[in-house]
């Protein structure tokens, strides 16, 4: 039914003459349709019925409700020892440990559609997750007079993550007290806050127009005044945390008046390091090896959503040698698809070279999961045709609730891997889930 409502949809826009072209130059100079990096808009959304809606939110639910017992379920409840079987350095696990656990859980499943279903190629627990502000993007395609009523007709609708992102911060307001307008601070590292300064700000403002007093700064401007957290003179009550862990290895210093606040309840980080722990690429390989341990709808879920995941071992070289076509490389940390080594888009020798370079490593050996391309409008140099695309949909689930989605996608066959960071082009996902 998807593919069906997708065709029309797609036979709608192009019957719509000038309108996907005009929408494709406002998402080129439009700031507030940008993901950090200039990305190009889709020129139309994604589309999820709403049996689908209704099973992937059931299934996203139940996924991060597993990452989030896993210390207790495989370690015995020791939050430390998952981290040392993970690779994490000893300053890295310190910092897991003094903010665990979180007051706020934020995902985002990263899927792809295949034959039989949703997939899971990586689960990103994160404060700092992409596509939070994809709210205007779904609001520009009901710009769009064709796409406004093929939507209208076909009672399609969309979630807005930073709208679960929002709900989640105002009860833990109440929880802590802290009062009808919170102070948010976006709190990123000096030395990356200059490349995503403009994107935070404008989060600033996504948050503030939903009652909160956000700003953005960095992590070198803040400092306790009265046992109190500032940052430059301005009084902070929530610190949403967009650094990630390995900042903290350059200078863990500065996280010295963070964490002194936290531990005296002066101000409230909402999400701590265990989002790095219960988010890391190798949690996958915990779950698919682990799955005949669970509840049999547990065990259910993850045989639906996770390919077959394991950590490198030399005891796997051999197999992993023969298998090229249908593996992937990953380490256990990282982002953006930094480090990934797609088996099937490199040479025998490369990918002998770099399974030899990563055993003994935090990393994983994942199954390809094979993605059913998607037909789209796309822009060309003689104007608006139908091309075929690979799409990652990323999945957003705030405290146990699904709340939205965001899309990458690419020209079928022009990479093995789907990110902002390898040209995708960005999106927004409609359901006809009313």
């Amino acid at each position: 039914m998807t593919a069906a409502l997708a065709d029309q949809l797609n036979a709608a826009l192009l019957a719509g003459g000038a309108q996907l072209g005009t929408f494709a130059k406002r998402a080129r100079t439009d700031p507030a349709l940008q993901a950090g990096a200039a990305a190009g808009m889709m020129l139309r959304p994604a589309i999820l019925t709403g049996a689908e809606h209704a099973r992937l939110g059931a299934d996203l639910t139940t996924l991060t409700g597993l990452l989030a017992a896993l210390p207790q379920r495989l370690f015995g409840g020791d939050v430390d020892a998952m981290a040392e079987a993970l690779g994490f350095p000893a300053v890295q696990r310190a910092a897991i440990e003094a903010t665990w656990p979180d007051e706020v859980r934020l995902s985002r499943t990263d899927l792809m559609r295949t034959a039989e279903g949703f997939q899971a190629v990586e689960v990103n627990l994160h404060s700092s997750l992409g596509g939070l502000d994809s709210g205007p993007w779904h609001r520009a395609y009901l710009g769009v007079p064709a796409f406004a009523d093929f939507a209208a007709e076909h009672r399609l609708s969309y979630l807005d993550p930073l709208d679960g992102v929002a709900g989640a911060l105002r009860s833990a307001a109440r929880r802590h007290g802290l009062g009808a307008f919170p102070r948010v601070a976006l709190v990123d590292w000096p030395t990356s806050y200059p490349k995503v300064e403009a994107r935070l700000h404008r989060l600033a403002r996504l948050l503030s127009a939903r009652g909160f007093s956000a700003f953005a700064c960095h992590a070198g401007q803040l400092g306790l005044r009265d046992g109190r957290l500032h940052a430059e003179g301005r009084p902070i009550d929530i610190v949403y945390r967009i650094f990630v862990l390995e900042h903290v290895s350059q200078q863990p210093g500065l996280l010295a008046p963070l964490l002194a606040a936290h531990r005296s309840g002066a101000a409230l980080l909402v999400m701590g390091f265990g989002a790095e722990l219960l988010g890391n690429k190798g949690t996958l390989a915990l779950l698919s090896a682990n799955a005949d341990s669970f509840s049999p709808a547990e065990r259910a879920a993850v045989h639906r959503l996770v390919p077959w995941t394991r950590f490198l071992h030399a005891e796997h070289l051999a197999d992993a040698v023969a298998q090229r076509e249908d593996l992937i490389l990953k380490p256990v940390g990282g982002y953006g698809a930094r480090g990934i080594v797609a088996g099937w888009a490199v040479t025998d020798a490369a990918w002998r070279a770099a399974l030899m370079d990563a055993v003994g490593e935090p990393w994983i050996l994942q199954r390809r999961v094979r993605a059913i391309p998607e037909r789209v409008p796309l822009l060309t140099g003689d104007g608006v045709t139908l091309g075929e695309v690979d799409v990652n949909w990323g999945a957003f689930v705030v405290d146990d609730r699904y709340s939205g989605m965001m899309i990458r996608a690419v020209p079928t066959g022009d990479t093995a891997l789907i990110s902002t960071a390898t040209g995708a082009l960005i999106g927004g996902c409609f359901s006809d889930r009313a």
